[in-house]
This record gives structure tokens, C-alpha cells and sequence, in this order.
């Protein structure tokens, strides 16, 4: 009989004598509060070297009056432009980045209001 119950734990992947499992929970930027306000910015360039990234944002600083900023996600540097309140508002912001020569203009999401560079 101890061998079977021996047998069903490590079975289960729990080993004799094992505590109960924890459970996973997500993760809490995955989870919007109600009381967390959401901005859109426009990204008007994504790369992996700091310096390379400054010296975009300086270049968009002189083409736009938004705050530039420079975020570094996951290795990889983003300059964005502009705070706004809705998406249809970075939208057309983006248009109007892609009309001065940043094609890839897009508008993103940002759970806080990003800290400028």
C-alpha cells in the first residue's frame, strides 16, 4: 500500500509528502484596474542600441512638438511621440508622423504615462 500511494505522488509530480500547488495567478499588468489610466503614444522608431535610439528622438524632437520619449522593452530601445487620451487620437497623430517621413508610425498603448528622455 505505501509503495502505491509512493507511486501515485511522484505519478502526480509531487513527490511523498508533498505541499499543495500554488496557484498561478496573472500577471497584474495583464489584468486593467479600473483606476489605471491608459495613454496612447505613437512609435516612430524601434531599435537595439541606446545611442541609435537617442539620436532618433533628437531627430523627432526637432520634427514635432509632442514629448519624445525612449523606452527600453525587452532589449529594444522605442522612440514615441506624444501623450494621448484615445486611439483614434494617436491615430491621426500617426498619419501625420508617416506624412514626415516615419513610415512605420503606429499607435501603442501604454498602461502609464511614459517618463520623457
Amino acid at each position: 500500500m505505501a509503495r502505491s500511494v509512493l507511486s501515485l505522488a511522484v505519478l502526480l509530480g509531487c513527490g511523498f509528502g508533498c505541499a499543495p500547488r500554488a496557484p498561478v495567478l496573472p500577471s497584474p499588468n495583464t489584468d486593467p484596474s479600473p483606476d489605471r489610466q491608459h495613454l496612447w503614444t505613437v512609435e516612430v522608431h524601434s531599435v537595439d542600441d541606446a545611442a541609435q535610439a537617442e539620436e532618433a528622438a533628437s531627430a523627432a524632437r526637432l520634427r514635432f512638438d509632442e514629448p519624445v520619449t525612449v523606452e527600453h522593452i525587452g532589449g529594444t530601445y522605442h522612440v514615441r511621440v506624444g501623450r494621448f487620451k484615445t486611439e483614434d487620437e494617436a491615430g491621426a497623430f500617426s498619419d501625420v508622423a508617416r506624412e514626415r517621413g516615419y513610415r512605420g508610425a503606429h499607435a501603442v498603448s501604454t498602461p502609464e504615462s511614459p517618463a520623457e528622455s
